[in-house]
């Protein structure tokens, strides 16, 4: 059904502060496409704490026309990277909120 699935993508558009797509796996997860925030930049995956500390996994960057694919936890977040997320709704929304704890 399109209308539910474009219905899914704009809840989490508005929702979520940066989402530019959507695609729903399960009723309580997916994947996001996310514009890094601000605060991720400059920061590495292991220091964002995906994967170990939440059960988001970053599939990839996309940094310009380039794909990074499985980025190592050593890879930092550059302005206009574009993360694709993977993992539960509700961690999905805390991992983005712009107010969160970083881990320093």
């Amino acid at each position: 059904y399109p209308e539910a699935e474009a219905g899914v993508r704009l809840a989490h558009s508005l929702s979520v502060r940066n989402i530019t797509d959507y695609i729903s796996l399960t009723e309580s997860s997916g994947v996001a496409k996310v514009e890094a925030p601000p605060n991720f930049v400059g920061r590495t995956i292991n220091e964002l704490g995906t994967s170990h500390r939440t059960r988001i996994n970053l599939l990839l960057i996309k940094r310009g026309r380039q794909l990074i694919v499985a980025p190592h936890y050593e890879e930092r977040i550059e302005p206009g990277d574009v993360l694709i997320l993977v993992g539960p709704d509700s961690e999905i929304s805390s991992f983005m909120n712009p107010g969160r704890e970083l881990p320093q």
